[in-house]
C-alpha cells in the first residue's frame, strides 16, 4: 500500500504543478470584463448572460433588443452545464481593454490587440456556432455594425475544412471602446462549456499542457497493456486477456472523446463519430462488467449478482443494436443513467466479494472508486463547484489513468492469492499424506508384529513339537534310510527360516535393545545369507523414545539393504548412526555401481522402496538424500529429529 500511495500523490501532483492554469482575476466594470495587457488568460463564465432558446428562432436583432434582451439571466459559474438537450442558447458578455494591469501600471497595449476564445472543446464539437461582435464606444453606443462568423460541426463538414480550437477576437483600441460578443450555440451532445480568454503565448501553453497530459494518459494506458499482456504469454490468464481488451477499448473512447481522432477522420465523417462514441461507451460497459465477472469469480461465488452483470452485458447488447434506430439525443440520455447504474453494479459486487473474503477485491474496489471520483470531478467541475477547470475537465481521464495501475495491481494481486489458496490446498493435502502415511506405518507395525506372533506362538511351535516327536521316533526307532534324516534337516530348515521371518518381521532386539543393535543384528544376517561386508559405526547410541520413529529408520535400512543385494553389485556396506542438535542421522554407504536419482523421479522411476522411504520419513519431519560417490558406489541419508513431529 505504501507504493500504491506513493505512486497516486505523485500523479496527483504533476497534475497539480504542470496543468493548473494560471487564470488571472478579471475585473469587471458593470456587465464588462477588463481586459489589461498583463492577462494572461480570463475566465469568463462568470461574466457571461444567458438565454436559452427553446424554438431556435431567435435572432441577433431580437436577443440584442428589448423585450428580449431583458431575459438574459446572469451565469455566476466558471463552467456552464446545460446537460444533453436540443435548445439553443445565446451567450453575451462584454470586453473593455485597458492601457494598465490591475496594480495601475501601464504597459501600454500591445499585448491586447488579440485574444483567443476557447470554449473548452473544439469548436467542431458543436453543432453551430455564431459569434457576432461589434464595437461599443466609451459611452456605450454603437460604434460598428455585427461582424459574424459561423463555426461548428456542420459548418466543417459544408466547407470540408476543420475549426481551429478557439476563436480569434481582435481587441479595440483600450479605453477607447469596447467589444460586445452574442454566441449562438446549438449541440445535441453534453452542453459543457469553460470558456476562457487566452492571450495567443498563455493558449500556446495551455496547448502543450494538454498535449502533455494527454501523453501521459496514454503512456499510461499503453504502459499497462504492454505489461499485462507480458504476463498473459507466461501465465494465460484469462483476466489479464479481458483487461487488455477493456484498456485498449476505453483508451479508443478517449481518444475519440478528446476530439483527437477528427485529425484522420474526413470532416465527411465527423457527424459520425458521436454515434461511434457511444459505440465503444457501450462496447465499455460490457467489458466492465465481463472483467468484474471474471476477475470476482462471480459465476462461482456470488451467483446473484453473477446474473446482474449478465443483465448489464445484455442490456448494452442491446443498446447497440438500437444504435441506428434512434436518435443520437435519445439514445445519449440512456447510456447516461444506464451507465451509472452499471458502474454501482459493478462495485456492490465488488464490496460482496470483498466482505466474503476475497483479498484482491479491495483493489479492484479502489479502482473504480477513482474512476467514479474522477468522473463525479468531472461533473461537478462543469456545475462550478470544483475551482480548477483543466483538472476538473480532464478529471475522468485522470480517474481512468489511475484505475489502470490500480486494476494492474489488483490482477497482480490476484495471482498472489490463488497461489496462496493454491499452497494452502497443497498443504493441506501433504497434510492428510502425512497423516494417512502415518497410520499405515502404525497399520503395518502392528500387523507385523500380530503376524510375528502368529509365526512364533502357533506354526514355530507346532513346527518344534513336530521336531521334538520326529526325534523322539528316531530315538525309539531307528531310521531305515537317509530320507527319513533328509526329512528332518527339512523340518530344521523350516524352523530356522521361521525364526528368521519372525524377526525380520518384528526384531525383539529393536524394542529391547535399541535401534544400533537391531541394525546391527540385520547386518549381521545379511551378511551371512549375502557373502557382503556389513560394517556398523556409531559415535553414540540414539536417545529414541518414539517406537514409530525406530521402525521407520529399521525398515529403511533394511529396504535399502535389499536394495545394494539386488542392484548394486556391492562388496562392502558401511552403516553410520550419529546424533547432533536434536537431529538423527543413518548413512548407508556402498562401493556398488551406484545409480541416478532426483526427487522427481523418485515415485516415477525409481521403484516403491525409495519412494516409500520418502514418505514415511516426511511424515515425522524427517528426510532423504541420494549423493553419488566420487569413487563408485552410492550413499543414502536418513535424517529425522528424534522427537518424530510430523511435517506441515
Amino acid at each position: 500500500m505504501v507504493n500504491l500511495s506513493s505512486s497516486t500523490l505523485v500523479f496527483f501532483l504533476v497534475i497539480l504543478s504542470c496543468f493548473l492554469t494560471p487564470v488571472c482575476p478579471a475585473a469587471s466594470t458593470g456587465n464588462s470584463v477588463v481586459v489589461s495587457p498583463s492577462d494572461s488568460a480570463i475566465e469568463l463564465g462568470p461574466f457571461i448572460e444567458f438565454l436559452e432558446d427553446s424554438s431556435g428562432s431567435l435572432g441577433i436583432d431580437e436577443v440584442s433588443s428589448p423585450p428580449v434582451t431583458s431575459q438574459f439571466s446572469r451565469h455566476h459559474n466558471t463552467s456552464i452545464n446545460q446537460g444533453v438537450t436540443t435548445s439553443a442558447f445565446w451567450f453575451r458578455f462584454t470586453l473593455r481593454p485597458v492601457r494598465t494591469d490591475h496594480s495601475g501600471n501601464a504597459n501600454g497595449a500591445a499585448g491586447a490587440s488579440e485574444r483567443l476564445l476557447y470554449l473548452g472543446k473544439q469548436l467542431d464539437y458543436f453543432d453551430r456556432i455564431q459569434i457576432f461582435t461589434r464595437e461599443n464606444d466609451r459611452n456605450n453606443e454603437i460604434a460598428g455594425e455585427w461582424q459574424v462568423r459561423d463555426f461548428g460541426l456542420f459548418q466543417a463538414i459544408k466547407n470540408g475544412v476543420r475549426d481551429p480550437l478557439y476563436i480569434s477576437l481582435q481587441m479595440p483600441e483600450p479605453q477607447e471602446h469596447s467589444l460586445t460578443v452574442y454566441l449562438r450555440i446549438e449541440v445535441e451532445s453534453g452542453f459543457f462549456l469553460t470558456p476562457t480568454l487566452f492571450s495567443p503565448q498563455e493558449f500556446t501553453t495551455y496547448s502543450n499542457n494538454l498535449s502533455i497530459f494527454y501523453g501521459m494518459y496514454y503512456g499510461i494506458v499503453l504502459s499497462m497493456i504492454i505489461y499485462n499482456l507480458f504476463h498473459y504469454f507466461f501465465l494465460r490468464d484469462k483476466v489479464r486477456l479481458i483487461f487488455i481488451f477493456y484498456a485498449a477499448i476505453l483508451c479508443i473512447y478517449f481518444f475519440v472523446a478528446n476530439e483527437l481522432s477528427q485529425t484522420f477522420i474526413p470532416t465527411t465523417y465527423l457527424l459520425s463519430t458521436r454515434k461511434f462514441a457511444q459505440l465503444l461507451s457501450l462496447i465499455t460497459i460490457i467489458q466492465i462488467a465481463w472483467f468484474a465477472s471474471a476477475f470476482l469469480n462471480t459465476k462461482k461465488s456470488l451467483p446473484v449478482l453473477h446474473l446482474l452483470l449478465l443483465t448489464v452485458m445484455l442490456t448494452s447488447t442491446s443498446l447497440i443494436c438500437a444504435l441506428p434506430f434512434f436518435p443520437y439525443f435519445t439514445i445519449g440520455k440512456v447510456i447516461l443513467d444506464f451507465s451509472t447504474v452499471a458502474l454501482l453494479v459493478v462495485m456492490l459486487t465488488a464490496i460482496v466479494s470483498w466482505y466474503r473474503g476475497f483479498r484482491p477485491a479491495r483493489f479492484f474496489l479502489l479502482a473504480w472508486m477513482f474512476f467514479l471520483g474522477g468522473g463525479l470531478i468531472y461533473v461537478y467541475n462543469f456545475k462550478g463547484v470544483f475551482p480548477y477547470s483543466f483538472i476538473g475537465n480532464n478529471a475522468y481521464q485522470a480517474g481512468s489513468a489511475i484505475e489502470m495501475i490500480l486494476l494492474s495491481l489488483a490482477i497482480a494481486d490476484r495471482v498472489k492469492y490463488m497461489f496462496e489458496q493454491l499452497q494452502a490446498a497443497q498443504n493441506r493435502r501433504q497434510e492428510q499424506l502425512n497423516a494417512l502415511t502415518q497410520q499405515l506405518v502404525r497399520t503395518e507395525e502392528k500387523e507385523r508384529r500380530r503376524i510375528a506372533a502368529v509365526l512364533h506362538d502357533s506354526i514355530g511351535q507346532t513346527l518344534f513339537a513336530i521336531k521334538w516327536e520326529i526325534q523322539r521316533l528316531f530315538k525309539k526307532y531307528k531310521p531305515d534310510s537317509e530320507k527319513d534324516r533328509v526329512v528332518l534337516s527339512y523340518l530344521e530348515g523350516c524352523i530356522e527360516e521361521t525364526r528368521s521371518l519372525n524377526a525380520e518381521l518384528y526384531p525383539p532386539e529393536l524394542y529391547d535393545l535399541g535401534l544400533e543393535a537391531a541394525i546391527n543384528s540385520l547386518a549381521g544376517d545379511v551378511s551371512r545369507r549375502f557373502d557382503l561386508s556389513v560394517k556398523v559405526s556409531s559415535a553414540a547410541e540414539p536417545d529414541l523414545n518414539s517406537d514409530e520413529l525406530k521402525f521407520i529408520l529399521y525398515r529403511s535400512v533394511s529396504e535399502l539393504l535389499n536394495n545394494i543385494v539386488k542392484h548394486a553389485q556391492a562388496k562392502l556396506v558401511d552403516i553410520s548412526l550419529s546424533e547432533a542438535n536434536g537431529t538423527i542421522r543413518v548413512s548407508v554407504r556402498d562401493d556398488g555401481i551406484g545409480f541416478d536419482y532426483s526427487p522427481e523421479q523418485s515415485s516415477a522411476n525409481s521403484g516403491f522402496g525409495l519412494f516409500s522411504i520418502q514418505e514415511r520419513l516426511h511424515s515425522v519431519g524427517g528426510s532423504l538424500k541420494v549423493a553419488r560417490q566420487h569413487g563408485g558406489g552410492s550413499e543414502v541419508i536418513l535424517s529425522s529429529p528424534v522427537t518424530a513431529s510430523p511435517q506441515h
